[in-house]
This record gives structure tokens, C-alpha cells and sequence, in this order.
């Protein structure tokens, strides 16, 4: 899945070797399959890999949703700190 969407040699590596590989591309399948661009498609699988590297998916215990809102928190603060970043003169 991810060498449709990408073709840069370390973003196809950092998604193939990211946390939850298998199942992040079994979540970007249908997307795919239905039709979503592929700017969109890059954009869930960025979103995908971040979230998947922010919670602890060890063991069998369900994820609570605080984790899901602290990832979901931090990942906003990291893209928000890049944009500031990338518009700076």
C-alpha cells in the first residue's frame, strides 16, 4: 500500500518500518480503493503514523481515551510548531 502512495525512498521507509505498519495500510486500503486522492491518502497516512507512534499499543489492553486525546493534542502542537517554523523568514 504505501509504495502507491509514496515514492520517496525514506517516507516509503519510515511507513513500512513505522509502529503498526500492517494494519496502518489495511486502514489506508479502503480509502484508496474509494477513490480519495492521493494528496488525501498522504495526508491519513502521515496522520496514521503519528498516531500509531504517540500511544502505547503493547499488551492487550484497550486504548483509553485520554491516550487518544493526549496523542491526538501532541500531534496538533508538533504541526503547529512546524507551520510556525516553515513560515519563518
Amino acid at each position: 500500500m504505501f509504495e502507491l502512495i509514496f515514492k520517496a525512498p525514506y517516507t516509503l521507509t519510515r511507513h513500512r518500518e513505522g509502529p503498526l505498519a500492517d494494519e496502518r495500510a489495511r486502514d489506508l486500503a479502503p480509502l484508496a480503493e474509494g477513490g480519495v486522492s492521493l494528496s488525501s491518502l498522504r495526508h491519513a497516512a502521515f496522520f496514521l503514523l503519528g498516531f500509531a507512534a504517540r500511544v502505547d499499543f503493547s499488551g492487550n489492553r484497550k486504548i483509553s481515551q485520554e491516550q487518544v486525546d493526549r496523542a491526538a493534542d501532541d500531534w496538533a502542537r508538533r504541526k503547529k510548531a512546524l507551520e510556525i517554523r516553515s513560515s519563518d523568514p
